[in-house]
């Protein structure tokens, strides 16, 4: 575990979280300082237990949208990704795959328990792990190094083809990894310049031209400035 989280005071400070009791804010709290780098905790129990916290606590902290607690009693906090920036190089993923599988993170870049589609309708789709391109959003940073090391979809296997919005599943798990946190960089552009969440065409837009500008140069390396101009309406930058 990390010797070091943060806290958005928004969320902190806001008066919709001062209301709660002072035992559920304090809970909140340490959840965090436990929670690993995919904002998962697995010792809730014994965690209430040290603080002399009862489990109705954490039942309103759920109730109130803070945590999605698993069967298995692993907690995940919602807001994870607006709390927490961490490098690529320090990031250690979570040992929770099987939970951190049945989530994903929505336009407001908070977790919630991912759609599972039905069988009839999607009895191809095997990988539960895919993931969509706009559902992986939020508060992670990446260095200009980081985005460098992720490897891009051969563009010439891509050429003249139109990428779906399972552009992720032609990536490796490794690659799929830094690609969401690449998404959740751009979303986080969106929301602190534009004050906007809806970046799904931008994304979309990029993923068929696998992530190419017209010059053949890396988007990714230079995303800001590629929303910059996406923002501008100067579609001739891009």
């Amino acid at each position: 575990m990390a010797s070091r989280r943060m806290l958005n005071t928004d969320l902190i400070k806001s008066d919709r979280f001062c209301a709660l009791p002072t035992q559920a804010q304090a809970l909140y709290l340490h959840l965090n300082l436990e929670a690993d780098d995919d904002g998962l905790v697995g010792r809730t129990s014994a965690l209430m237990r040290s603080l002399r916290i009862q489990k109705k606590f954490l039942t309103m902290l759920e109730e109130q949208g803070y945590i999605i607690c698993f069967d298995s009693g692993i907690v995940a906090i919602t807001h994870w990704h607006l709390h927490n920036k961490i490098r690529e190089s320090r990031y250690t993923q979570t040992q929770y795959t099987d939970e951190i599988s049945k989530l994903e993170i929505d336009e407001k870049s908070l977790y919630v328990l991912r759609k599972i589609p039905e069988a009839s309708e999607f009895s191809c789709i095997q990988n539960v792990d895919s993931l969509s391109s706009q559902c992986r959003k939020g508060n992670v940073s990446i260095e200009k190094e980081s985005l460098e090391e992720v490897s891009e979809v051969n563009v010439s296997s891509c050429a003249g083809e139109k990428l779906s919005s399972e552009y992720s599943d032609r990536l490796s798990y490794t690659e799929k990894q830094k690609y969401r946190h690449f998404i959740n960089q751009v979303n986080l552009y969106f929301m602190q310049q534009y004050s906007t969440i809806d970046t799904e065409e931008f994304i979309k837009y990029n993923e068929q031209r696998c992530w190419r500008g017209k010059r053949g140069e890396s988007v990714r390396d230079n995303y800001k400035q590629y929303i910059d101009a996406w923002m501008s309406r100067d579609y001739s930058q891009i």
